[in-house]
């Protein structure tokens, strides 16, 4: 006996549906359609259906019932490549009829509480416009009679799969709807991929998020707006630490500096003994003289030191040759003669401010100054 079976499914998951499809059969497809099309039928379940016989060129319906292990049968002999066609030919042979698609996966389930056959097919691109909510597979059946009628048993091969349109096709199995479309890489929807897939695509793409998803998407994601506030709240962190850190610097220089003064004024008093020393040192060596000894001795406390040793009697020596000029400025100023200011100097004394032997050869520095003949700021008797 050959027979129709039509039927209708119902909804069904996206990955349900890719799941059913193996993957080098998908790939295969992919490859040559951009947007392909996938939908399940159930073509068969258990229950009572009313297939339309082909015998002896006739047409007839019947009543059959389809056991749990004939519908097991039927999902066997249901073959992935099977062709799909729009509607029944007049016979099931395939031979001139055009192909609107083909099976890519099948599997035994229950569907609410019967158990079916569904079959996942693929609609080419030029016929996916067509109203095909209904499906029906063409196949050799064995099937016995009881007193409950005929019971389909067996079937000897699946030779393809009519779809149609419920508004004008009456499906055998009443109580089947179509179970759910797909479409694969669909434009402008949601690609129907598992994640797997989906990093699998990208990786063998080499794609980068960028080539993924624009500037504004990328920085509207979570994950980037994690990074972002988790960033600005580690700088806060480091600015409060850099201000914090600044602050005690600030206050560790001011303490320093502070310090540092105090070291200062201490050990230039501490240098006040040190330096009556030195002066004493120094005046023995440079031999200063009466006046140059009281000048400087008279301004040591204007020398400021905080060095030490060495270094503190090589500034207290700048100081003294500096004193030494000063007080030979002065004394020019004065009037005074040079050779009474030098120290150490050995010039004839006579020619000096000191007084000869005898009186004669020169005069006491006040007599110097007081004289009209030898002090030119002291007007003559004539002038």
């Amino acid at each position: 006996m050959r027979t129709y079976i039509r039927a209708t499914i119902q909804n069904m998951a996206d990955s349900e549906i890719l799941g059913m499809i193996p993957k080098d059969t998908l790939d295969r497809i992919k490859s040559t359609d951009k947007a392909p099309e996938f939908r399940v039928y159930c073509v068969g379940h258990e229950g009572q259906a009313e297939p339309t016989e082909v015998r002896l060129g006739v047409k007839v319906k019947r009543a059959m019932q389809y056991m749990k292990e004939a519908i097991i049968n039927l999902g066997n002999k249901l073959a992935l490549g099977t062709p799909l066609f729009h509607n029944h030919g007049a016979t099931n042979d395939t031979t001139g009829r055009e192909t609107i698609g083909e099976v890519v996966g099948k599997t035994i389930q229950a569907v609410g509480n019967k158990l079916s056959v569904l079959a996942a097919t693929y609609i080419y691109p030029q016929f996916r416009s067509l109203p095909l909510d209904v499906a029906s597979f063409e196949a050799d059946v064995e099937y016995t009679r009881s007193k409950r009628g005929d019971e389909a048993i067996d079937f000897q091969n699946v030779t393809g799969i009519a779809l149609g349109n419920s508004k004008v096709n009456r499906p055998a199995f009443r109580g089947a709807t179509l179970l759910g479309t797909i479409q694969a890489f669909q434009k402008g929807g949601t690609t129907m991929f598992t994640k797997e897939e989906i990093q699998e695509a990208i990786r063998e793409g080499k794609l980068t998020v960028g080539d993924l998803f624009s500037d504004s998407e990328i920085m509207a994601s979570a994950p980037v707006k994690k990074a972002i506030d988790n960033e600005r709240k580690h700088t806060q962190r480091i600015e409060k630490e850099r201000d914090e850190e600044h602050e005690k610097v600030t206050v560790l220089t001011k303490q320093a500096e502070e310090n540092s003064t105090k070291i200062k004024t201490l050990t230039e008093r501490a240098n006040v003994a040190s330096v009556r020393g030195l002066f004493t040192k120094s005046a023995e060596t440079r031999k200063f003289n009466e006046k140059q000894k009281a000048f400087i001795e008279k301004n040591l406390d204007k020398f400021r030191s905080d060095k030490e040793g060495d270094t503190l009697a090589g500034e207290f020596d700048m100081f003294v040759t500096t004193q030494l000029k000063e007080f030979d400025d002065l004394a020019k100023m004065l009037g005074v003669k040079a050779d009474e200011n030098a120290a150490g100097d050995d010039t004839d004394k006579d020619k000096g401010g000191a007084p000869s032997s005898d009186n004669k050869g020169g005069a006491s520095d006040k007599e110097a100054l007081t004289d009209p003949e030898k002090n030119d700021f002291i007007p003559k008797g004539d002038e």
